[in-house]
């Protein structure tokens, strides 16, 4: 053999070479692949402190709570009330945190320092263990940082279970405090606090949104209570065995449906994390997504058959859904697609987990959030189920955790409607100032035993809504009369807009929450809801989501961001309201007629609009005055709120279709309740009567919620209170009635349009 023959047999790879170095490739490959080693998280700010407590205390997970001794340092108060469950008939199977306790018959805080602000965990810890000197089990008291309310006159729901109330908390400053206030005459107590960090990325700012439809963002300003955590199909996980020490409760008991579900399981070590995403240990351990539940019977495409879940929930909160999917069912991909409900409502269309996994047994989660308004019963339910006469796949559906937070609302609270400073009553001060002749006004108000109750000025005929759909018995509204209920709706909400020294955002316009007199005058009622106005220097308020479904501005829902445009937003669905005499929602039409908004705009650009107008008024609009007024109503709703008017435009235009409607009317009649638009006074208001029957309205509210402010308030306004609750209809008191009458002479009438 020559030597450059010798040269290249040196070149050649032998074979078997080969097959190792395609071996180690796969290995490398399956590396790459293969589920991350487990993070460990070594919190920032780690204070665990178990209240009452001699000695510290060391549960099994490995976490140590000081003692009371060892944490004295953090609480200031004026007493010093430290109780143990010694040898009452406390359930000793309880963790030993729960077995001693701090007392507070005053306000008392305990105040934490904060090395790097962010998202920190807070978790209270109750259990009501019987006690010689102090009733635990009646203990009422509110907590609360210095920014967000916690708990508003809480009580243990049962003085035999534990109590564990958990929190996610956005902390900007170097200090967190929780201040426990107890009711007047009653106490307040804890048994075990922790303040702990959280992962940066833990809540993404991002959602979902559940109606209206869209990007939700905003949500890393709020605070969240965690209500529910599931391991679904899975058993329970306890904080040791969890990468962030959290608790994942068995989805057994809310399953709605038990038999429509089947759980399934693999080992945790078939579980990926997709790389370079936010999808890590820290939002679920591989024990989440290693079990799941799956219909029972996967091959029918039949709705019925989805898979419920249904956990109790507060109608006044929105809240933020964190659904963790993993596809370990399939053999193969593109296999399985599903439809995602939450509330009966679509959450996402034909969820194909391998485009978005590239993979089977990687994980996947994603956040939904959830408006109050579509919450119904106190209940929230969340589906998962196969998509009707589909041929894509095998029919089916799975879920692997569930997650279900409360978010803060506009009052920065948790629990209720008052904001840490009291400003329940500032709101108040602020909506008492308001008088013109288009706004309820307020006559007066009481607050005895935690119960509130506002009292306006009667509206005799009831809410616009009554005479749009013939209900109590009124007859249908003429085009002319509607236009002038419209034209004082408008000069209302503008004077908000503009007339007072801040300008007020309504938040809430519906048909409902604008009130006919007895001369069919109209009047914008109703601002539980409201809040100031952005000054010269802001664009718009950043607040929590409220008001109607149905009417809501879909820009104010996907960014938190108020203005003036969102109430115009919604002027514009009652616009329409009042012109097709239908509800802004209805889910007994089909698809496309549901949203009233929707549907009106499509008739308007497919030329089909006479074919929605109210059956009564065909033949009596003025086509010149029916465009103008369709005009404005489409306007109102544009995408983009600074692509819709001012309130002020919106009243230019509206007293402009009634001018062509007056136009073209050869013997217009004088109709009763003119408004000024008419060129008609409108009569100065009687003093309000509560009374209860059929002839009208006493608008009473005592639902708690903020609407205006107090020109009176104590023992004497309390007494039409008792006699309401009594059910004497028609019993003003003579006391309260004079000093109504007293109020409404003094009243100004200035600040109109």
């Amino acid at each position: 053999m020559s030597a450059g023959e010798n040269h290249g047999a040196r070149k050649m790879i032998p074979p078997f070479v080969s097959l190792l170095l395609f071996l180690l490739l796969l290995l490398l490959l399956a590396r790459a692949n293969a589920a991350p080693p487990a993070v460990n998280f070594v919190p920032t700010d780690n204070y665990l402190l178990d209240c009452g407590a001699p000695t510290s205390t060391q549960l099994d997970d490995g976490r140590v709570f000081r003692s009371d001794p060892q944490s004295s340092s953090f609480l200031s108060t004026n007493e010093d009330i430290k109780i143990s469950a010694g040898n009452s008939s406390a359930d000793r199977s309880v963790l030993p945190l729960y077995l001693t306790a701090r007392v507070f018959n005053d306000r008392s805080t305990y105040s934490f320092f904060i090395s790097k602000p962010g998202r920190h965990w807070v978790r209270l810890y109750f259990y009501a263990f019987p006690d010689g000197n102090y009733n635990l089990t009646s203990a009422v008291f509110t907590v609360n940082t210095d920014d967000v309310v916690l708990l508003h006159d809480f009580t243990p729901d049962s003085p035999v279970s534990p109590v564990v109330k958990e929190y996610l908390l956005v902390v900007l400053s170097d200090k967190v405090s929780l201040t426990f206030a107890p009711k007047k005459g009653s106490l307040a107590f804890v048994n075990a606090v922790e303040v702990v960090s959280a992962p940066e990325n833990l809540i993404a700012d991002f959602a979902t949104g559940i109606s209206p439809a869209g990007d939700f963002s905003g949500v890393s300003n709020l605070a969240l209570e965690v209500a529910y955590r599931l391991n679904i199909g899975g058993p329970e996980i306890v904080p040791k065995n969890d990468t962030l020490g959290r608790t994942w409760r068995n989805d057994g008991g809310f399953l709605k449906v038990p038999a429509a579900a089947q759980n399934l399981s693999v080992s945790t070590k078939a579980i990926s994390y997709p790389e370079d995403s936010s999808v890590t240990p820290l939002i679920a351990p591989s024990t989440v997504y290693a079990s799941a539940n799956e219909m029972a019977n996967s091959n029918t495409s039949d709705p019925s058959f989805n898979i419920t879940w249904q956990m109790a929930a507060d109608p006044s909160f929105s809240y933020l859904i964190r659904m963790h999917f993993c596809d370990i069912v399939s053999k193969s991909l593109n296999s399985l697609y599903f439809n995602v409900y939450i509330n009966g409502l679509m959450a996402v269309s034909s969820l194909d987990l391998s485009s978005l996994t590239s993979g089977l047994a990687v994980t996947y989660y994603r956040d939904f959030a959830v408006n109050a308004t579509t919450i119904t019963n106190e209940t929230i339910l969340v589906q998962v189920g196969p998509i009707p006469n589909s041929g894509a796949g095998t029919p089916n559906a799975i879920l692997n955790g569930l997650e279900v937070m409360k978010m803060s609302n506009a009052a920065g609270s948790l629990d209720g409607l008052f904001a840490v400073d009291g400003s329940y009553y500032g709101e108040i001060q602020l909506l008492s100032k308001l008088r013109h002749r288009h706004l309820v006004s307020l006559i007066g108000c009481c607050d005895e035993n935690s119960e509130m109750i506002l009292v306006y000025e009667f509206m005799a005929n009831g809410p616009l809504r009554d005479h749009l759909y013939g209900s109590a018995g009124h007859p249908p509204l003429s085009w002319k009369q509607r236009l002038e209920v419209c034209i004082g709706a408008a000069r209302g909400l503008h004077y908000l807009h503009t007339g007072a020294s801040q300008g007020i955002i309504h938040r809430d316009v519906k048909t409902t929450n604008i009130l006919l007199d007895e001369n069919l005058v109209s009047k914008v009622a109703d601002f539980g809801l409201s809040k100031a106005a952005p000054s010269l220097e802001q664009t718009h308020v950043s607040t929590a989501v409220k008001g109607s479904f149905g009417y809501l501005d879909p820009e104010y829902f996907r960014r938190q961001q108020l203005t003036e445009k969102s109430d115009v937003y919604s002027f514009g669905v009652v616009l329409f309201e009042v012109l097709c005499a239908r509800p802004a929602v209805n889910p007994a039409l089909p698809r496309e007629q549901v949203n009233l908004a929707e549907w009106a705009m499509q008739s308007h650009r497919r030329g089909q609009l006479e074919k929605i107008i109210d059956p009564h008024l065909a033949g009596a609009i003025s086509p010149a005055s029916l465009k103008k007024y369709v005009e404005a109503a489409e306007k109102c709703l544009a995408d983009h709120g600074v692509d819709r008017p001012a309130m002020g435009d919106v009243l230019w235009n509206l007293e402009y279709a009634l001018q062509l409607q007056d136009a073209v009317m050869e013997h217009p009649e004088p109709e009763e309740g003119l408004s000024e638009a008419s060129g008609n006074s409108i009569p100065q208001q009687n003093p309000v009567v509560v009374e209860k029957g059929d002839e009208g309205y006493a608008m009473i509210n005592d639902d708690s919620t903020p609407m205006a402010g107090p020109l009176f308030q104590g023992r004497q306004s309390i007494l039409f209170r008792i006699d309401i609750a009594l059910n004497r209809p028609g019993k003003a008191l003579p006391a309260f009635d004079e000093r109504m009458k007293g109020e409404e002479e003094g009243r100004s009438m200035s600040n109109t349009l």
